[in-house]
């Protein structure tokens, strides 16, 4: 999946390299003030994205609520989850029917605040600095000597994240996104904190739904005229 990723990403690059030399110069914006004609707008997206975590290939699917002022500001509350059940090593489990050494896989969602200021913006191309910061919870469960998994003690922990975002737009709603940075975690249990505490990757993409609905409403009234 990430060389397919990787593939798509020198594909989009080229394809952008040719439309850039048909943009004049006015058209590129390095750390805008303002972008665009509205001052605030709604935003809404779907924020889906693939990463690794402990060695493994992960997917986490998100939502992002909030507003963007002068095209180039946005904040609001992002909500997460991954999609599957991952494992974690070198978790202690202290009940009696836990196989030993104990196998343990989690699953886990996170709620946070965001902010994304935009340092270089065209009409394709956006790259944009993001920090979340919120509250998440573990839901951990281990495997006893019959096969089964049980649920242990649900752990909750902050997180903060850093990182760059490099967006390509290719609808004003429909945006393939490579993400770099580091999260953070704290104020839970250890190993869980050491284990989300790392540099991140990730490849998605964003849909958003309220400018897909603007796009239409905006062609259906050309299509009248």
């Amino acid at each position: 999946m990430f060389k397919k990723a990787i593939l798509l990403l020198l594909l989009i690059a080229t394809f952008s390299n040719s439309y850039s030399q048909l943009n004049s110069e006015s058209e590129r914006k390095f750390f805008p003030n303002t972008y665009g004609e509205k001052k605030w707008r709604f935003f809404f997206d779907f924020d889906s994205r693939r990463s690794f975590f402990t060695g493994q290939q992960i997917k986490i699917n998100g939502i992002r609520l909030g507003a963007t002022y002068n095209g180039v500001n946005r904040f609001g509350l992002g909500l997460y989850a991954l999609s599957d059940k991952i494992n974690i090593d070198g978790i202690k489990v202290k009940e009696t029917d836990a196989i030993q050494p104990a196998q343990v896989r989690v699953t886990f969602n996170f709620t946070t605040l965001f902010f994304e200021k935009v340092l270089y913006k065209t009409k394709r191309w956006e790259v944009a600095i993001p920090t979340y910061f919120g509250i998440g919870s573990v839901n951990p469960e281990y495997k006893n000597n019959l096969g089964n998994f049980k649920s242990l003690k649900k752990t909750s922990f902050n997180v903060l994240s850093l990182g760059v975002n490099v967006n390509y737009y290719v609808l004003s709603w429909l945006y393939p996104r490579l993400m770099l940075g580091y999260r953070f975690a704290f104020n839970g249990n250890e190993k869980v904190d050491k284990a989300f505490s790392k540099p991140f990757f990730a490849f998605g993409i964003g849909i958003d739904p309220w400018e897909a609905y603007l796009e239409f409403k905006s062609w259906k009234k050309k299509k009248k005229d």
